[in-house]
């Protein structure tokens, strides 16, 4: 991070220590070390439990929004469906500018719901267009259209998972590879091909 800093990065999203599965503790004692040690860089956090072991709890997220440089979080809420509202009301009196974007595209909609700003999206490089219309529906009020919209992005998205995980860089590949003619090769090992 401090490496990033130098090179002028802005905000890092900085995601939980994986392998060790530390404490909740740990991890505000980790997250606190690095927003010290780059205090001119913006910090969000990244909770994705499904890949490091370990979630990060909302009392934790509250305790790390008092920190001033660290402004947000990207949760991949698939252990959890209700944990962005969780995140939502443990920071709301610490920081109401306290970001919370959702980090997986099949929860769009329902964390929308419960208090997400926005979503870090992979999909969004394939669905742009077709996430923005969810998004501007939901703002005008439209929840049948923005659900409308939604559920062909959502079944899109559960057929590319493999083991119950939505990571459809090995599926996709070859689909892209027939659309625009780019030579992508295959995923790298461990993920096995489509």
């Amino acid at each position: 991070t401090r490496e990033a800093a130098r090179l002028g990065i802005k905000t890092c999203l900085v995601v939980c220590p994986f392998y060790n599965k530390p404490t909740q503790e740990g991890l505000y004692l980790h997250f606190k070390a690095v927003a010290e040690a780059v205090p001119e860089v913006d910090i969000m956090l990244y909770n994705i439990p499904i890949f490091v072991g370990v979630n990060l709890e909302a009392e934790t997220v509250r305790r790390l929004a008092a920190i001033p440089n660290i402004v947000g979080i990207k949760d991949e809420a698939g252990i959890n469906p209700t944990q962005v509202s969780d995140f939502f009301l443990a920071t709301q009196d610490v920081d109401a500018e306290f970001a919370i974007y959702n980090g997986d595209d099949v929860m769009l909609l329902p964390t929308i719901v419960q208090g997400a700003m926005g979503l870090v999206s992979g999909g969004a490089h394939i669905f742009g267009q077709e996430i923005r219309a969810i998004f501007k529906a939901f703002a005008e009020g439209d929840n049948e259209k923005a659900k409308e919209l939604f559920v062909p992005l959502y079944r899109f998205c559960k057929t590319t998972g493999q083991n119950g995980r939505i990571l459809p860089n090995s599926i996709m590949r070859p689909a892209i590879e027939l659309v625009t003619g780019l030579d992508l090769g295959p995923a790298r090992l461990p993920l096995a091909p489509a």
